[in-house]
C-alpha cells in the first residue's frame, strides 16, 4: 500500500469538520501544532504511525476509514454513499435519494 497524502489529508479534514473541530482543536488534542495538522490535511506531510493511532482515537474511526481504504475491495470508492450525500446541501440530498429509490423500485427482479 502506497501512502497517498493527497487522498488521506482531505479525508482527515472531512472527519475533523464532521465533528465540528478546527485544525487548532485537533492539534491540541493530538499534541501537535495547527501547522502540522494543516500540512497533513493538504497532503504535504506524512504522519507517523503513532499519530495515525492518535487520530483514530480522537476522530473515533478505524484505520481503513482514516486512510480511505475502500471496503469490500471496491476499487476507486473513496467514501460511502451516505458520507458523500451528507456533504451535499439538503436539496441535493433529497434529489439523489429520490433517484436512488426510483432505481431500486424499477430494478427488474
Amino acid at each position: 500500500m502506497k501512502y497517498e497524502g493527497w487522498k488521506i489529508g482531505p479525508r482527515i479534514q472531512r472527519l475533523r469538520k464532521k465533528q465540528n473541530m478546527t485544525a487548532e482543536d485537533l492539534g491540541i488534542k493530538l499534541g501537535v501544532s495547527t501547522s502540522h495538522i494543516s500540512q497533513i490535511e493538504q497532503g504535504c506531510r506524512k504522519m507517523s504511525v503513532d499519530l495515525l493511532y492518535r487520530l483514530m482515537e480522537v476522530l473515533n474511526v478505524d484505520a481503513n476509514t482514516l486512510l480511505a481504504v475502500p471496503e469490500c475491495g471496491c476499487e476507486g470508492l473513496e467514501a460511502s454513499v451516505d458520507e458523500e450525500l451528507s456533504e451535499l446541501p439538503q436539496e441535493q440530498q433529497m434529489y439523489f435519494k429520490g433517484i436512488f429509490l426510483q432505481m431500486i423500485r424499477k430494478f427488474p427482479v
